[in-house]
């Protein structure tokens, strides 16, 4: 429990990631949910699919999260190792990956409240932040630097996992395409 205090606090921006509790088995604890929670939405996407403009993702292999999740971990991990800095990278991964893991439990929670959207993006945003703030403090990077850092993982661990197992989607016809299609029936 002491250490969902420290996050929230973290998050509250009353503690900083050297302020964290070095503790390796709750790194793995929340690096495992937060792996779990993007298995969870893997399987949100199976069973009902998820529009993303005209294309419909019908198939989010659980393969591809598991994956996303160790290249990310492991990208992540490597900032650190290029800086000899690997003893940080646990109070750095307890941060991150619990922050994420508290703000995704947030916007679940949020979700289904009317006129929830403003505060989604929000909460969107104070995972940005805090994200950020993990590799400016732990890493010493600017916040440009670790805002393009965790773009570059993210985008370089979507592309491997969705490259080695693909998401299979379909092209949604459009309502222009079907009014269209009507008419000239």
């Amino acid at each position: 429990m002491n250490i969902i205090s420290q996050l929230v606090q973290f998050i509250l921006l009353k503690r900083e990631v050297k302020d964290i509790q070095f503790s390796p088995p709750m790194a793995v604890t929340v690096i495992a949910v937060d792996s779990l929670l993007l298995l969870m939405a893997a399987n949100f996407i199976n069973n009902a699919g998820i529009q993303v403009g005209e294309v419909t993702i019908n198939r989010f292999p659980y393969s591809a999260a598991l994956s996303y999740s160790i290249l990310y971990v492991g990208l992540f991990y490597s900032f650190f190792a290029a800086q000899e800095k690997q003893a940080r990278f646990i109070q750095a991964a307890i941060a991150f990956f619990g922050t994420s893991v508290i703000l995704t439990l947030a916007n679940v929670i949020v979700a289904p409240l009317p006129g929830a959207g403003i505060l989604i993006l929000a909460l969107a945003f104070l995972k940005i932040f805090c994200s950020v703030r993990v590799l400016t403090q732990s890493l010493g990077y600017s916040a440009l630097r670790a805002a393009f850092s965790l773009l570059g993982i993210s985008m370089m661990s979507y592309l491997i996992a969705t490259t080695v197992f693909p998401i299979q989607a379909t092209q949604t016809p459009s309502t222009t395409t079907e009014v269209q299609n009507t008419l000239s029936q």
